[in-house]
Formats: structure tokens, C-alpha cells, sequence
């Protein structure tokens, strides 16, 4: 495995990413769930494509030291991909059943999305450039996105106890919040050790 094919392989996943979190983010404002099927199609397509590669690393008795290093990867991987299926699945419910989340529930959700969107774009460049300074900052990001997500859960709580919020819109907003945490804690993970 050449390294331009480890870094291909790498960015566009996270290119994948980044385009199906911006679907997520106009299907929660329009209601309109075409991006999301679209997104669901691309999701399916970049995991099918990057499968060969993995399994042909797999089946390789000696390993260089990119291979090695993509295979150790492969959960941190797999996680993203969980996360952003529920992601996915809780914003076609959501879409689906008209459920409404509250102005400031999505003004949440908008603010923790555009962090990841960072994040993910810093994961690239530190596997693009391999500074270090990338590296460390992903975690101090990962850090401060997930306190300013435990924040809002705190606010949401709140919300639920005072009845501003349905414990339907309340299931899915935890269960988003939630995906998009571990993606987080994954994508400053894979930044450290791309």
C-alpha cells in the first residue's frame, strides 16, 4: 500500500462524512428527507468501496507499516460509520413523524454539528501535513465539543423538565447528541494516530 492510497482512503471517508453531516443538518431544517436517502446511498457506497482495500491488507501475511497502522484504525472507523447511521436514522424519524425540536434545541444541535464539521476538516489536514500541532489540537477540540455537548444536555434536561420539550423530540435530540460526541471523541482519536 502506497501512502497517497492510505491518505486517499482516509480523506474520503471524512470527505464523506462532512457531506452526509450537512445533509443531516438541511434535512433538519427543510423536514425534506431526499438529501438523507441520498446520503444513506453515499454511505453505502463509501463503506462498500473502502471494504476491498481493508480485506486485501487483511489477507496479506506481512504488513508495512501503513497497512498495520490503517488496520489498527478500522474500529475508530467503524465506530464513525455506527455514529452516523444513528444520525442518520434518528433525522429521517424525526423527518418522518414531523416531530418539532424546540429553537433552541436546534440551535444546539447546529452549533455541536458545526464543531465536528471543523474537527473533521483538521482530522484531514493532520493526515494531509502530519503536524503535530493538528494532532494535539484535535484533542483539546474533542475536549471542548464534548463539554459544550454535555452543556446542552443539561439545558435539554431542563427543557424536559419544564415540558418545552416532547419526550419524543427528547429521544431522538439525545440520541443525535450523542452520535455526535462519539464521532468526535473517534475523529481527534483518528487525528493522533493517522
Amino acid at each position: 500500500m502506497e501512502k497517497q492510497e492510505y491518505v486517499n482512503t482516509f480523506q474520503k471517508i471524512l470527505d464523506w462524512m462532512s457531506i452526509t453531516i450537512n445533509d443531516v443538518q438541511r434535512c433538519l431544517y427543510t423536514e425534506k428527507k431526499d438529501s438523507l436517502d441520498k446520503a444513506q446511498r453515499e454511505f453505502q457506497e463509501m463503506r462498500a468501496a473502502a471494504l476491498p482495500l481493508i480485506d486485501r491488507i487483511r489477507s496479506q501475511e506481512e504488513k508495512n507499516e501503513l497497512e498495520k497502522r490503517l488496520l489498527m484504525l478500522v474500529p475508530s472507523l467503524q465506530a464513525v460509520a455506527q455514529a452516523m447511521e444513528t444520525i442518520i436514522a434518528r433525522t429521517k424519524t424525526k423527518c418522518e413523524s414531523s416531530i418539532l425540536f424546540t429553537e433552541k434545541g436546534m440551535g444546539e444541535l447546529t452549533a455541536v454539528i458545526a464543531a465536528v464539521k471543523e474537527l473533521s476538516r483538521d482530522t484531514k489536514d493532520a493526515l494531509a501535513t502530519s503536524n503535530p500541532h493538528l494532532k494535539s489540537h484535535a484533542r483539546a477540540e474533542m475536549e471542548r465539543i464534548t463539554q459544550m455537548a454535555d452543556g446542552f444536555a443539561m439545558e435539554h434536561q431542563q427543557r424536559m423538565i419544564v415540558g418545552v420539550c416532547t419526550p419524543q423530540a427528547s429521544y431522538i435530540y439525545v440520541d443525535m447528541m450523542d452520535g455526535l460526541k462519539r464521532i468526535v471523541k473517534e475523529l481527534a482519536y483518528l487525528a493522533e494516530h493517522i
